[in-house]
């Protein structure tokens, strides 16, 4: 009988003050639609930051000069082919190689185009979703690999060409989706057939590897450094304590603004419920005088309150999903990393139970009041 009662004056309150129920709605639609995109997009970027940082080496040393350490190293840097025969040779060094990271547009695409050591793409990629992958046979040859996305956009096959640098290159494969924007987007091409065509010494970094990266990252500094502070090296466990860094802050401003959003939603609430009680007080005190009990009136009270805060919710909830993939959809255009849509039951489970939890102390004030109220003056009230 309760949970009915709080049913009809939930709908009562709808039809009888439609407009002030629906601001009340809309601050907690607002409120909830705010706090998961700012879920989605947080829980995104650590998906995308964990599948990244997993797609190291932990043996590998990217080195790399200072002023392109805030992001991906595009284009030539002062390194040279000798500072990677200097690398090699270095203490705890077993191998290292250049990477060259350029962009071009073909047609209305723009493109990365990631120069490197043939028989090195295995070490990233395992096969080819078409074709086949380069290798030690190919480093003097002009034959590519290109994303899966570029041969979509434009219509790319196996065996047919694509002109880079002004002569052709002949598509042996295709790369495997990713979920990257840029890496789906890029070419691949032989550093040797680049630089033997190009005629360019300077590369965009060099990656080493090593038993011990640390250790080994800290000498290639001292060593290759031209001017103090100029070479950067990044480990794996360096790329990691970065990624907390940037979670932690990113944690930090989610905490600040889904406490305002949440103190906003329950002033709402609280305010709404006031007003509403004041407006019906006549009907508590009929209810008290037919003898319901002061908790039936504020458990009543409650569930009507959480009723309208849970249509709310859901809303903001379903407004937030196709919100939420394109804004991902948007910001993967503009950054390196795999971004995607990430949405589980555990966090929708968790806003569910927090904006019924905030509902219920918003409204516990409220109800507490009304059911004090005297039934006689109740009745009496106009």
């Amino acid at each position: 009988m309760i949970t009915r009662l709080a049913f009809l004056l939930a709908k009562s309150e709808w039809e009888e003050r439609r407009a002030r129920t629906l601001l009340t709605m809309s601050g907690i639609i607002i409120a909830v639609l705010s706090i998961m995109l700012i879920l989605i997009l947080t829980q995104s970027f650590q998906d995308a930051f964990t599948r990244q940082i997993s797609t190291f080496n932990s043996n590998w040393i990217y080195i790399t000069t200072e002023d392109k350490t805030n992001g991906p190293p595009f284009g030539l840097s002062i390194l040279t082919r000798d500072d990677v025969t200097r690398v090699k040779h270095m203490h705890g060094v077993t191998s290292a190689w250049p990477v060259v990271l350029l962009t071009t547009m073909i047609g209305e695409e723009s493109v990365t185009l990631r120069i490197l050591p043939a028989e090195h793409v295995k070490d990233r990629y395992d096969h080819a979703a078409e074709g086949r992958l380069l290798t030690k046979r190919d480093a003097e040859r002009k034959v590519v690999l290109i994303g899966s996305l570029l041969a979509d956009r434009l219509n790319l096959h196996v065996g047919e060409t694509i002109r880079l640098f002004n002569t052709s290159w002949r598509i042996i494969g295709i790369i495997p989706e990713q979920g990257d924007f840029r890496e789906d987007m890029s070419i691949i091409i032989p550093y040797e057939a680049w630089r033997k065509l190009t005629g360019e010494e300077h590369v965009s970094l060099i990656i080493a590897e090593s038993p011990t990266p640390s250790e080994t990252a800290r000498l290639i500094e001292r060593k290759l450094d031209r001017n103090p502070g100029n070479t950067a090296t990044l480990t794996r466990e360096e790329a990691l304590q970065r990624v907390e860094k940037i979670l932690g802050i990113l944690n930090l401003t989610l905490l600040v603004i889904i406490s305002i959003s949440l103190i906003v939603g329950s002033m709402g609430i609280a305010s709404s419920m006031t007003s509403s009680i004041l407006q019906r007080k006549r009907l508590i005190g009929t209810l008290r005088a037919l003898g319901m009990q002061r908790w039936q009136i504020i458990l009543i009270l409650l569930l009507e309150s959480s009723l309208l805060t849970l249509t709310a919710t859901l809303i903001g909830i379903l407004l937030s999903i196709p919100t939420g993939s394109m804004l991902i959809s948007i910001i993967a255009r503009h950054v390196t990393l795999p971004l995607g849509m990430s949405l589980t039951p555990s966090l929708l489970t968790t806003i569910l139970i927090l904006t019924l939890t905030i509902s219920l102390l918003a409204s516990i004030i409220p109800a507490w009041q009304a059911s004090k109220i005297p039934p006689a003056e109740a009745v009496r009230y106009e």
